[in-house]
């Protein structure tokens, strides 16, 4: 029987790519849902069997962003909802930040000081170019949660490549 599930992380979970970590792991089981930064944490809302559920939530412990840091995590039967595919949405949910720790800037990283170089990558010499593993966190947030309209790169517009 399917049910609803919500999976609540907190600790080092935003900034370090995990909301499209858990976009991918969905699609591997093909669970549908949502996954949406809180200002508590990371918030994963899914359709799933109980038996895929266990594995899901497993797995999502077990294989997280490597920049990641986990301090807290649960997951809870949650009010019926019915999803059509796996999404990140916005989550205005949670007023507490005392689970939150914030992610350090970075220094780049190989793959991306590799990109700055290469004459031929759309980056080249782009000085504002970092990764999931990489770049400015702390520095550019004015609020949780961290999302694009909570730091100081909201003025800029994407590109419609990177927008994708």
């Amino acid at each position: 029987m399917t049910n609803t599930w919500h999976i609540h992380l907190s600790g080092l979970v935003q900034g370090v790519g995990f909301r499209p970590f858990v976009v991918s792991l969905a699609a591997k089981h093909q669970i549908r849902g949502t996954v949406a930064n809180g200002s508590d944490g990371v918030h994963v809302y899914f359709n799933a069997t109980a038996q895929l559920a266990k594995t899901f939530y497993h797995e999502l412990l077990s294989q997280a962003p490597a920049e990641s840091i986990i301090t807290h995590q649960q997951i809870l039967p949650s009010s019926a909802a019915i999803f059509e595919d796996f999404s990140i949405v916005q989550h205005h949910a949670g007023l507490s930040h005392n689970s939150m720790l914030i992610t350090p800037d970075r220094a780049p990283c190989p793959s991306c000081l590799a990109e700055i170089n290469d004459p031929s990558n759309r980056r080249y010499r782009y000085a504002f170019t970092t990764c999931l593993h990489c770049g400015p966190r702390y520095s550019i947030m004015k609020a949780l949660p961290f999302e694009r309209e909570h730091t100081r790169m909201d003025s800029f517009d994407m590109c419609p490549d990177c927008l994708h």
